[in-house]
């Protein structure tokens, strides 16, 4: 699961580093316990948006606090404060390469109107975003341009994951060319496979239907599913079938982002009364 910044005080270095590791389908393993980075500002009347400048702190801490999973994502904008923080953990001989699981996620569409459209102001000008609108052989050289710029933001020759952000644009209705941009989408993902600079690949936020049409389709199948998951939104269904289908199933923010309750929940606080444990 990834946690969100605030919690790197709520969980010990001892567990973040000992806790027994999960793996993929390919052998490829990472802490069950992740560190995410997409800082910004969600919640207030004011302006929302990416704020990447917070992770100089929050990963620093992270890293002390013996986190080494870590997930970014381009639309984020932390891939240089991440692979700076962790280039000078590495020069400073505190930590090497292999002991560190970055996870990052493209080929996200942008997102022109609703709630999500100031998150994405900005980002498709800067090749953040790619449109699923384009011709197949258009839209896949472009996420290869995204994984490209991703592995050159992070200044790293591999990552550990690479994820499809979401399975298509928000509200999109149009299933069939969603399924037809997804599959262009990932056979890069497969290129880059095959190629070494992606020791594993995924999806994320993918729901049961997604994967039952995607898994007839594709020479490899998805290593990992990132879902949204916490106590007050468990998707039993398509974890369920990501289990019968050896796919790691990984929860984002499992505390539910610091702004539903979750921490503060009666039954939650009783729990963790009955079991000594603090929230």
């Amino acid at each position: 699961c990834l946690v969100q910044s605030v919690s790197i005080y709520l969980l010990s270095p001892l567990f973040a580093m000992e806790a027994r590791p999960c793996k993929l389908s390919n052998g490829t393993e990472c802490a069950p316990i992740g560190f995410g980075t997409a800082f910004g500002a969600w919640a207030g009347d004011g302006w929302k948006g990416f704020v990447p400048e917070q992770g100089w702190l929050g990963i620093t801490l992270a890293l002390k606090s013996g986190y080494r999973n870590f997930d970014t994502s381009l639309m984020y904008g932390t891939h240089p404060v991440l692979g700076t923080l962790l280039g000078q953990a590495m020069a400073a001989g505190q930590i090497q390469r292999s002991d560190v699981f970055v996870t990052t996620k493209v080929a996200l569409a942008p997102a022109h109107s609703g709630a999500d459209s100031a998150k994405s102001l900005g980002l498709e000008n800067i090749g953040r975003t790619v449109s699923w609108s384009l011709d197949i052989e258009p839209f896949k050289q472009a996420v290869r341009v995204q994984i490209e710029k991703a592995l050159d933001e992070l200044m790293m020759g591999f990552v550990d994951l690479l994820l499809m952000h979401f399975p298509g644009p928000g509200g999109s209705t149009d299933e069939a060319l969603n399924h037809k941009m997804r599959l262009a989408a990932w056979d890069v993902f497969e290129e880059y496979y095959q190629s070494g600079k992606l020791r594993a690949i995924g999806v994320s936020n993918f729901t049961k239907r997604h994967l039952e049409l995607f898994l007839k389709d594709v020479k490899t199948k998805p290593m990992v599913n990132q879902l949204e998951i916490s106590p007050y939104y468990t998707q039993t269904e398509c974890v369920e079938y990501c289990q019968q289908n050896d796919i790691l199933v990984q929860a984002w923010s499992p505390l539910g982002s610091g702004a539903t309750g979750v921490l503060t929940d009666p039954l939650i606080k009783s729990l963790s009364e009955k079991n000594k444990k603090n929230v």
